[in-house]
């Protein structure tokens, strides 16, 4: 069961990180309301070994940071932590939903926390992925992401309600600043180069006319 993070006090309600109630005039401590609602202790299905703890702070106090166990993005805040097995999570990835229907399929996308393997020798040795809406990679192995078995569609767990990516559209994006400074100096050598191309044809014209005519002098 998970428990809840405040208590109620008769001046308004107190938040466990925080020393006085959330009236208080002049103060600059900030919750959103989803922050202020996540509970202190969470079991959760990816982690059924333990509960995890709402820490504050990454627990790696020599580091300051956390990689997420879900996204294996970096975290720097409110987590949830088991200490017993240096496992983390993201607030966001603690509560991502079972399922997810996207509006360009057919089929339900269904969590998928790891490979159905037993141990580390029956793991394949690409574990490596595609993702069908970002077309970057997905580690199964150590990767959560979503997938529908029936299609073999699968995506990063934050793409999985973002807009396919084509291959096409992405080919004719905008080039940046860089792009189009690079290409103008390349057309520039390019000019430069014709224009030694053009001035060489034209002494080489011109040394073969005066032999032509020195030849013709000969002759006659």
């Amino acid at each position: 069961m998970n428990r809840p993070n405040t208590a109620v006090d008769t001046n308004g309600v107190k938040h466990f990180s925080h020393r006085h109630p959330c009236v208080e005039p002049g103060c600059k401590f900030t919750l959103h309301m989803a922050c202020f609602g996540l509970p202190k202790e969470l079991k959760h299905e990816s982690h059924p070994a333990h509960p995890l703890s709402l820490l504050l702070s990454p627990a790696y106090k020599e580091h300051g940071t956390f990689t997420c166990d879900a996204c294996l993005l970096i975290g720097t805040a409110f987590s949830y932590h088991c200490s017993a097995c240096q496992f983390d999570l993201h607030t966001n990835c603690a509560f991502l939903p079972e399922t997810v229907r996207r509006g360009d399929h057919s089929h339900p996308l269904t969590l998928i926390y790891s490979l159905p393997f037993l141990k580390e020798d029956q793991l394949p040795k690409d574990t490596d992925a595609t993702c069908d809406v970002c077309l970057g990679v997905v580690d199964v192995r150590k990767n959560w992401f979503y997938l529908c078995k029936e299609c073999d569609f699968g995506t990063h767990v934050d793409c999985v309600n973002a807009k396919v990516v084509s291959p096409q559209l992405e080919e004719s994006q905008p080039q940046s600043q860089g792009d189009l400074i690079a290409a103008a100096l390349l057309e520039l050598q390019m000019l430069q180069l014709q224009s030694k191309l053009s001035k060489v044809n034209a002494d080489f014209s011109l040394s073969s006319s005066s032999e032509t005519i020195k030849q013709l002098g000969k002759i006659g």
